[in-house]
This record gives C-alpha cells, sequence and structure tokens, in this order.
C-alpha cells in the first residue's frame, strides 16, 4: 500500500496530540510512506515555531529535532515539480484548498498513492472526492 501523508498527519508522530496513536499506528503498519518535500518545511517551521513561543524547551526541540530526521529518513519525497505544481493549481481551482494543501493532493496524485493520510477535514473531504482512500487520525 502506497499511503500518501500530509503534515498535519506527520506532526502528530512529533508531538503528542488527538490523534497521535492513530497515526502511528497507521506508521507502523508498514506502508509505502510517501510525501511532499513541502512537509519538511511545514514541520520544521512549526518545530520552530513551538520552540520560539516556549511551548517546548530547548532540550525537547533537540529530541523533536531527531525524531524529525529518524522518520524523515523513512519517508519517499516527491518533488514540486512542474508537474506537480501544475495539478495544484487545477485542484485549487476546483476546490476551496489552500495552495500548499492542494500541492500535497497534487504530489498524492503524482504518485498514484492509495491512501491519503491527513487531520485536515477539507483537504481529506477534498482527497475523498478525487477517489483517495482516507484516513483521518482524528476520525479513526
Amino acid at each position: 500500500m502506497i499511503a500518501y501523508i500530509d503534515s498535519s498527519l506527520f506532526l502528530k508522530l512529533l508531538f503528542d496530540e488527538q490523534g497521535t496513536s492513530q497515526a502511528q499506528m497507521l506508521w507502523d503498519s508498514d506502508p509505502v510512506l510517501i510525501s511532499s518535500r513541502l512537509l519538511r518545511i511545514e514541520a520544521r517551521a512549526t518545530l520552530a515555531r513551538r520552540k520560539l513561543d516556549r511551548r517546548i524547551t530547548s532540550q525537547e526541540s533537540k529530541i523533536v529535532a531527531q525524531t524529525f530526521d529518524d522518520l524523515w529518513a523513512r519517508l519517499t519525497v516527491v518533488e514540486i515539480s512542474e508537474q506537480v505544481a501544475e495539478s495544484a493549481c487545477e485542484i485549487a481551482e476546483s476546490t476551496r484548498l489552500r495552495s500548499l494543501d492542494a500541492i500535497h493532493l497534487a504530489s498524492a496524485m503524482a504518485v498514484s498513492a492509495d491512501l491519503f493520510g491527513s487531520s485536515d477535514v477539507r483537504l481529506c473531504n477534498a482527497a475523498s472526492e478525487l477517489g483517495f482512500a482516507v484516513f483521518n487520525p482524528e476520525a479513526n
């Protein structure tokens, strides 16, 4: 099974929050895990923001950063190619998705993912409309 993982699901593997155990179950089920290069930017920005906002300590930040690197190494990365960008434009024009969400969905389409994983309800709905099986760790 090819499982596309967006940033909202991936972050649940880094921070204990609603849906973390379900996200971990998907991760541990040993699918082929895929995401966009965009995930790296979004996850690192979230980690930095939580540290700057003092929601995590410097020591916690180092631990999470190491966990991030370990998890990232397991992903197959989809680059934001011209094809992915054009597909994202079409998705954004035909849905109410924000641009970065459209990139995630276009990336999943580019690799013909079997499953689209996200905790973003709007993004899950759009993925379902495009024919993906959807996994929302907050709903499962």
